[in-house]
């Protein structure tokens, strides 16, 4: 680990601690690539396949989750305000409706099926808008 009065990222990694651990990935998934006989491109999606779905750091809520943030937010959409029929149909409740602008379609997606972590982010961010 570096010195903690160096610059970090985002992730709390330095630039030169990414730049060493991006190599590392480099040669992972290079050396995983030959060792399936498969394309490095396969590799990789599957590593992001992992990292979405993972008990261990994954980015993405499961089923429950979910469910408990949809019924935390009674059903609401955070965009519009309306409510949503079900969870069902919440990721696509604005494409459905023929809205064309897609930052309404990706915020909407982030804030109701996501996690309620994800989702108190959205409300958080809208309310500090008005």
């Amino acid at each position: 680990m570096s010195n903690d009065d160096e610059m970090r990222l985002t992730s709390g990694f330095t630039v030169e601690e990414r730049k060493n651990f991006r190599a590392k990935l480099d040669k992972f998934a290079s050396q995983a690539a030959s060792d399936y006989g498969h394309p490095l491109e396969a590799v990789v999606q599957e590593i992001r396949y992992w990292q979405q779905s993972t008990s261990q750091g994954r980015t993405n809520p499961n089923e429950r989750e979910k469910r408990a943030s949809f019924s935390h937010w009674k059903q609401v959409c955070m965009v519009c305000g309306e409510q949503i029929e079900s969870l069902t149909v919440a990721t696509f409740h604005h494409i459905k409706r023929a809205c064309q602008a897609s930052t309404i379609q990706r915020t909407c997606v982030l804030s109701i099926a996501t996690s309620t972590r994800a989702v108190t982010r959205s409300s958080t961010e809208r309310r500090q808008e008005h």
